[in-house]
């Protein structure tokens, strides 16, 4: 070979390399392929050898069918689970990179919806090479089911910081921001809990009867949130209703004449912290914000004056001045709402799934699992990463960190004015 090699380098004058049509041969698969001649030189005395390439990959044997004896009820395509694998895994990837761009610790939950997503299609790559796996079928279906609940959550926590970011009163129908949120992600961990306990039970090694059991109550989990997610657009309704008030009022009054806002005046920056409010240097105004008090020996020393600006009404949750630009909202609600969507009609599709029976349309065809499930929650994860709520909450209020920084360093101070307390009782 390596001989007739040098001949065709020194005699290549004598000679016309051309590549013929690829013959291909049956050999049983797919995959195994020859090229026949693949170098061809003119008559001479060097010939070459017959080169055969042979490509070898895992083959797939689809087991697909209805009953207790088959995990799949069509032949999953290849093809789709790693081309979702790879969109959720690169969507996912830039959300990490954003979150870490913009400090904003709350996108976590939304990188762990990412991450089960990827895992979901990565495991049913895998399960459709071994499609008798049962291990693999049930954990690529766990996956795949449940991640989009994250999402939900990510949801409900960030009305919850644009309700704290925009709003005066810090509250929708008399239930402030941080509640708001800890009661929906609560709603979102019931949730969660019974749809993992029905896909458990749903699994391919379960009874006929422990699967329909599991069945229903997956349904059951299903409809739980879509009820919790009806709530949550009212909520956000009338968040968007409140803001444009707000902002109608705002308009309409002077700087001077801010009825909305109660100033109190102190010379205790302690007072602010112990309360979770926010100092700002008195200039009559609140120009400056911070939720961090005075704290250097030369404020505290010539007692300088702080202004808490609370709302009337609600009495106790403080206010940047000027306000963030309502406009910027409207965004943001425009995205909450677009993703609210793209989860709703992903749960429409699968309590429908699941409430019609093992033997329906949306079960034994692959492509409802697609066009209904993957594509909704890839969309809603790209119009995240598009218009990333992390762009516009900055500054004070954007999150809820500041105001737990504030409550913890009140809680300090507390403890270590009863101690003092202590000492001066026992001294006296």
């Amino acid at each position: 070979m390596t001989h007739c090699m040098l001949c065709l380098e020194h005699q290549k004058e004598h000679f016309e390399a051309r590549i013929p049509e690829p013959h291909f041969r049956d050999v049983g698969s797919p995959f195994h392929f020859s090229f026949n001649s693949l170098l061809r030189p003119s008559p001479s005395r060097c010939f070459t050898h017959l080169i055969i390439i042979k490509s070898k990959m895992p083959q797939i044997v689809c087991h697909a069918g209805l009953g207790a004896d088959f995990y799949w009820s069509y032949c999953p395509s290849l093809v789709a689970a790693i081309l979702f694998s790879i969109l959720f895994g690169l969507t996912t990837l830039l959300h990490t990179a954003q979150a870490i761009h913009y400090r904003k610790r709350f996108a976590l939950i939304l990188i762990m919806g990412g991450t089960w997503e990827a895992a979901g299609y990565i495991v049913r790559i895998l399960s459709i090479y071994q499609q008798l796996n049962s291990t693999l079928y049930t954990i690529q279906t766990l996956l795949i089911l449940l991640a989009p609940l994250w999402i939900n959550a990510y949801i409900y926590m960030l009305l919850g910081r644009m309700i704290h970011f925009f709003l005066v009163s810090d509250s929708v129908f008399k239930i402030n921001a941080r509640s708001i949120t800890r009661m929906f992600v609560l709603f979102d961990i019931t949730a969660f809990l019974i749809q993992a306990t029905g896909g458990t039970m749903a699994g391919p090694d379960s009874s006929a009867q422990t699967q329909k059991i599991g069945m229903d109550v997956y349904v059951g989990g299903v409809g739980v949130q879509l009820g919790f997610l009806v709530v949550f657009v009212s909520l956000a309704v009338r968040f968007q209703l409140n803001l444009k008030k707000q902002s109608q009022s705002q308009s309409q009054s002077q700087p001077q004449n801010r009825s909305f806002i109660t100033t109190t005046t102190t010379t205790t920056s302690n007072v602010a912290s112990a309360r979770g409010y926010a100092a700002v240097a008195s200039d009559g105004y609140g120009e400056a914000y911070s939720h961090h008090p005075a704290t250097t020996d030369e404020e505290q020393a010539g007692g300088r004056e702080i202004v808490l600006q609370a709302d009337h009404k609600e009495g106790g949750h403080p206010y940047p001045y000027p306000h963030p630009d309502p406009r910027t909202a409207k965004g943001l609600l425009i995205t909450l709402y677009v993703v609210m969507m793209l989860v709703i009609i992903r749960n429409t599709y699968r309590l429908a799934e699941y409430a019609t029976g093992q033997n329906s349309v949306t079960i034994t065809h692959e492509w409802f699992g697609y066009v209904f499930d993957a594509v909704p929650m890839v969309a809603a994860s790209v119009v995240l990463n598009v218009f990333n709520p992390g762009k516009i909450l900055q500054g004070p209020r954007s999150d809820f960190a500041e105001q737990d920084r504030a409550r913890k360093q009140a809680k300090k101070e507390r403890k270590v004015a009863k101690k003092e307390a202590k000492k001066g009782c026992r001294s006296g």
